[in-house]
């Protein structure tokens, strides 16, 4: 199912608690398929590190995998990669 992310600002729920006036910015996942929200998240400031450190992992784990598919090209030729094995962008 195919997922796309969108931000939108809206009301806050912990509004006295963050210290904040109210609204807040908050990452939508919209089902592509029929249009409907199916997750709302609203990040914290101090959730920039984890997602800093997903995006680096990210980065390392693609440039891996396209080194591995280069390689295994360069043994057995390209006509032993299928694209269930993986995807060379």
């Amino acid at each position: 199912m195919p997922v796309e992310m969108k931000i939108a600002i809206v009301d806050g729920w912990k509004q006295e608690d963050n210290k904040r006036f109210g609204q807040c910015l908050e990452i939508r996942f919209i089902n592509t398929a029929d249009n409907k929200i199916m997750f709302r998240y609203a990040p914290y400031l101090k959730d920039e590190a984890f997602w800093l450190d997903v995006f680096n992992k990210l980065k390392t784990y693609d440039r891996m995998h396209k080194d591995i598919f280069s390689l295994v090209q360069t043994i057995n030729g390209e006509s032993q990669i299928t694209m269930g094995d993986c995807k060379n962008d």
